[in-house]
């Protein structure tokens, strides 16, 4: 069964020297953001209806380029199933 490509789509929402970048894809939030120590902090949010964000994943050290394609391997990884299982419903 195809699944959806997942693409990252990412707006940078604050610039130096504290870059922050954010995208959505399906029911996930990600946000890269710089630290002052270990590189850029990729953080992975679950959005749910039922109360705030759950942190789903997170890890720093990255180069921005680096913790793009790891945000994009998540998503990849994560949200085509999610979306097969919950199929949009047409307008």
């Amino acid at each position: 069964m195809p699944t959806p490509k997942t693409r990252l789509v990412w707006i940078q929402i604050a610039s130096e020297p504290g870059d922050v970048y954010v995208a959505e894809c399906g029911p996930y939030d990600f946000e890269i953001r710089a630290t002052s120590h270990r590189g850029y902090l990729l953080r992975m949010w679950q959005i749910r209806p039922e109360d705030s964000p759950l942190l789903f994943w997170e890890k720093d050290g990255y180069s921005l380029e680096e913790a793009k394609g790891r945000a994009a391997r998540l998503a990849h990884r994560h949200v085509p199933a999610i979306l097969a299982l919950n199929p949009p419903i047409p307008k």
